[in-house]
């Protein structure tokens, strides 16, 4: 994050010198993204499954919700270089998440119950070319391409417990929490509508689509391990966080998954790659803009 935000005030700060004359501007906007981070989906979703088959129960609560909607503030300076030709710096943030999943299968003698949270935080920078094609007095259309630069953390708060069904004792459980970061280019393009009611002040509608597949996470894994009587904690740095797909023996099912804390071994992996936090899709955002 801090890089990119040096790069942002870099840009910010030279400009002048290079380009000088005309009108810049400077805006906030926000509003929602579609994305589609299919590795971490997937593992949500499966996970209930696996768990099912594994107890031979119907999973129980509100289950693990998937995530495709994220919310995006960015801030913007848009330096003229000629009439209507202008360069775009920005410095931005998308959140995504899924919160309060909870479910519990149930065996023979005990009742399992999982609860996780999955955040994804996302602060990027933009570089890019603005081109302006006035349609009346007050209204603009405004393509643009640009090319980003995404520092991505991918953090998860979760637990296990397993409780005795005759005597509602605790036998065993975990808590744990990971935190893994990656760096990674990306691009985006899009088209704005500018509105002018007033000389200094602009309106604005941006929706754009943007290309940001995140991959080589790696971070801190940090769990305990609880039993009656006792308990121990680890703490793991430096992890790759890697997608794979295991099938279920004896009946030809492929579960995909993380490797976060909670995961056994033993099963037999059809694919190991690292894991992908997919940004990418289209957004709508509205601002507000200062001339100046």
């Amino acid at each position: 994050m801090r890089k990119i935000f040096a790069v942002f005030l870099v840009v910010a700060g030279l400009s002048p010198l290079a380009f000088g004359g005309g009108r810049w501007q400077f805006r906030i906007s926000g509003g929602p993204g579609w994305i589609s981070p299919d590795d971490l989906n997937v593992f949500l979703r499966d996970y209930v499954r696996i768990e099912e088959a594994a107890s031979g129960s119907t999973a129980r609560g509100p289950g693990f919700k998937t995530i495709g909607i994220a919310t995006n503030f960015e801030a913007d300076l848009f330096i003229p270089i000629e009439p209507r030709i202008q360069i775009l710096a920005s410095f931005g943030l998308i959140q995504a998440g899924t919160t309060g999943n909870e479910f519990t299968v149930t065996y023979p003698a005990v009742d399992e119950t999982f609860v996780r949270d999955d955040k994804i935080r996302d602060y990027f920078g933009r570089l890019g070319i603005v081109y302006s094609l006035p349609i009346s007095d007050f209204i603009s259309l405004r393509p643009y391409a640009a090319g980003e630069l995404h520092a991505t953390t991918f953090e998860e708060t979760g637990s296990w417990a397993m409780v005795e069904i005759s005597g509602g004792e605790k036998s065993l459980g975990m808590n744990w929490t990971v935190a893994t970061r990656a760096l990674k280019p990306g691009y985006s393009a899009g088209l704005e509508v500018e509105i002018a009611p007033v000389p200094f002040l602009r309106l604005w509608i941006d929706g754009g689509y943007r290309r940001a597949k995140i991959t080589g996470f790696k971070g801190d894994f940090h769990y305990d391990w609880l039993y009656p009587g006792g308990g121990y904690s680890d703490d793991k740095t430096g992890v790759p966080l890697y997608y794979y797909e295991f099938d279920d023996s004896g009946t030809g099912l492929i579960y995909g998954t993380l490797n976060t804390p909670d995961v056994w071994g033993g099963h037999h992996l059809t694919l190991v790659r690292d894991a992908v936090i997919d940004l990418s899709g289209f957004y709508l955002k509205a601002g507000l803009g200062i001339v100046f």
